[in-house]
């Protein structure tokens, strides 16, 4: 049966519109580095060699190799890491990621990119590099639309604040859960998360 992130794990990618405390797992990813405007042509080609990494390990079956213990899945979703900028929520420096499934190794991942160099190059495929990220636990928000998300945190914010929670305000996090190129930006969906201190 194939693993559907958004069934199986409901609780970290599709909460409600309204603020809960989530308790996040570490996890193994591709991540990337960069600084600048979310959207810009170097925010959208980072973002596209995570998912041409990710979209090659789900497709190696269908080249004649199946890692030890693969399982058909849905590719997770695109995930940023963002610092604060004085002035304004965007326009710092950001780590993006994609979540990779539990059979992808070290060595898969390294053999992911070396691919990815050598037959399909991708200019900024040197930079990516396989971590572990997550673990903790946030304050966290579905936000709907392409604008208005500092309302959303100021929710998150304020209900840590009723709860006796404190945030750690140098970063937030963004899981981009709606495909912008076919989604209405009415319609976007992105869960919305502050770390809080354990």
């Amino acid at each position: 049966m194939k693993y559907e992130w958004k069934k199986e794990e409901k609780g970290l990618y599709v909460p409600k519109d309204k603020a809960e405390l989530v308790t996040v797992p570490q996890f193994k990813c591709f991540i990337i580095k960069g600084e600048g405007e979310p959207e810009s042509e170097d925010f959208l080609q980072r973002a596209d060699v995570l998912n041409r990494l990710s979209n090659s390990i789900k497709t190696m079956p269908k080249r004649g190799f199946i890692p030890g213990g693969y399982y058909e899945y849905s590719v997770y979703p695109l995930e940023a890491v963002w610092e604060f900028k004085s002035g304004g929520v965007y326009g710092g420096r950001y780590t993006l990621m994609v979540r990779q499934p539990s059979f992808v190794t070290e060595a898969i991942a390294r053999m992911t990119v070396t691919n990815i160099i050598s037959t399909n190059p991708h200019p900024l495929a040197s930079e990516v590099q396989y971590t572990t990220m997550g673990g903790g636990t946030a304050v966290q928000i579905m936000h709907t639309g392409c604008g208005g998300k500092e309302e959303s945190f100021d929710v998150l914010r304020q209900f840590a604040k009723l709860n006796g929670i404190k945030i750690k305000e140098d970063i937030f996090h963004e899981i981009y859960i709606s495909n912008a190129k076919r989604t209405a930006p009415q319609k976007l969906k992105t869960v919305l998360r502050l770390m809080v201190e354990n």
